[in-house]
């Protein structure tokens, strides 16, 4: 067995040991559940749940930014709320009894709420708001009165009563998950310090607790560049210092012109081990910091320029689509509670609507998955990788595929009996026999056991 992959061994121990203390929502025990395979819905293109909305039918997590549901988007003035946009989602959401997490993300002050504005046309800003610090709200006057009023008046909304919801749908009873700020550590989100930012969510967690019973926190989310020493260095020591108020360790990472097997290599593994800042080991930097269990609340393939939201055309429409389930099944398998699409409706998109290459793949990714879970982290032989699995029903199962697009030959392990394909479709195999694999992952799977009665 190489270093890296007595790494990785030891890693997925420690990560599905903290999943198991976790008991949370999110994959007990390991176990995958549809909230492990998330969205973001947004009226940002006609096409991504324009309103009213429309949620896709098969990711169970939603993840509510650039939704036009942040706070520059609702409190349009000093004590001037309109929740127009928000009750379309909660009746929507409401409705869809297949979602298990809905997160609503904090972000943008709005720009009459700033000195000074960054964003005028959408009259939002990245800068802190005007009051923060030097008001009497929060512990010794540290947090901002508007942002405070802001988060009482959205968690104790409810949305009108239809005839569909004749009590109305109260924004406390689907939404339970809190991500602190979007990509903090990005000055085009928050131009402020690590410090400025806890102090003005930390007397709003107070807030949530109360109106929103069984209420979890993200971290702020950071990007891949600089955001595990943002984290690391800046953010933590807040919380250790200042007091905890995360329930999960959360940030953003894009495919970019990679495939997932690089950017795992070279970024999350940076971004969950700190790159050396000590976010699941604590260094200095980090003492007292408890690990968390951790998401990426936020991806897609490349997010900016003329190829936004879309595949390197360096890569094979197939290598594309295979590289959609690679990335789930390699974060999920070293711990990942979840791995959240941004322009999801865009990119990946329900089965059966053509336009969208990859979602059948996707379809086919979750009926496998749902209710299983990794027994270890994937590991890489040469260019062959593969993912030890046990599905819902017991049976033991293998995820595997090839990096290179001229495809492998492969020996099927003893006690295999057959793959799934990312179409649906099922081969028979045996032990010892050699196939051929491809940058699209098959399911190798054994026998059923017997049930004994």
């Amino acid at each position: 067995m190489t270093t890296l992959n007595k790494i990785r061994q030891l890693t997925t121990r420690v990560l599905l040991s903290i999943l198991l203390l976790a008991g949370m929502a999110w994959g007990q025990s390991g176990t995958l559940s549809s909230a492990a395979f998330g969205m973001q819905c947004g009226p940002g293109k006609p096409t991504n749940c324009p309103i009213p909305i429309a949620l896709p039918t098969e990711p169970g997590t939603l993840r509510l930014w650039d939704s036009e549901v942040e706070w520059s988007a609702i409190n349009t003035a000093n004590g001037t709320y309109n929740f127009a946009t928000l009750n379309d989602y909660l009746y929507a959401i409401a409705s869809d009894s297949s979602l298990k997490n809905v997160i609503y993300t904090f972000g943008w002050v709005p720009c009459w709420d700033a000195v000074s504005c960054s964003d005028p046309s959408q009259n939002r800003t990245s800068t802190p708001p005007e009051d923060l610090g030097t008001g009497t709200c929060g512990t010794g006057g540290t947090g901002s009165c508007t942002f405070d009023a802001f988060v009482q008046a959205l968690t104790t909304y409810c949305a009108p009563p239809t005839s569909q919801f004749p009590n109305g749908v109260c924004f406390a009873s689907v939404v339970k998950y809190f991500e602190l700020w979007n990509e903090a550590n990005s000055t085009g989100f928050w131009n402020g310090t690590a410090s400025q930012l806890y102090h003005m969510v930390a007397p709003a967690v107070g807030i949530i607790k109360k109106n929103v019973s069984g209420a979890k926190f993200l971290t702020p989310s950071a990007t891949p560049t600089g955001g595990e020493a943002w984290m690391a260095d800046s953010w933590l020591p807040e919380e250790v210092s200042n007091g905890v108020l995360s329930n999960f360790y959360n940030f953003h990472v894009y495919l970019d012109t990679d495939t997932p097997e690089t950017r795992w290599e070279d970024v999350v593994q940076q971004n969950i081990t700190g790159g050396g800042h000590g976010l699941l080991y604590p260094n200095y930097n980090t003492t007292g910091w408890t690990p968390l269990p951790w998401l990426v609340s936020e991806t897609n393939f490349i997010p900016t320029g003329t190829l936004s939201f879309t595949c390197s055309t360096s890569f094979s429409q197939a290598d594309c689509t295979g590289q959609v389930v690679r990335w789930q099944a390699i974060l999920n398998s070293n711990g990942a509670l979840n791995l959240s699409w941004y322009y999801w409706n865009t990119t990946i998109g329900d089965k059966g609507e053509p336009s969208h290459p990859y979602a059948t793949a996707y379809y086919w990714m979750m009926q496998y998955m749902v209710n299983g879970f990794f027994s270890a982290a994937c590991q890489v032989s040469g260019v062959t990788w593969t993912c030890p699995f046990k599905e819902g029903d017991e049976v033991n199962a293998l995820f595997v595929w090839t990096t290179s697009e001229n495809n492998t030959n492969y020996t099927v392990p003893p006690g295999y009996v057959d793959y799934r394909d990312l179409n649906g479709g099922t081969t028979s195999v045996t032990g010892g026999e050699q196939i051929t694999i491809t940058v699209e992952p098959i399911m190798l799977e054994q026998m059923k056991p017997r049930t004994h009665h």
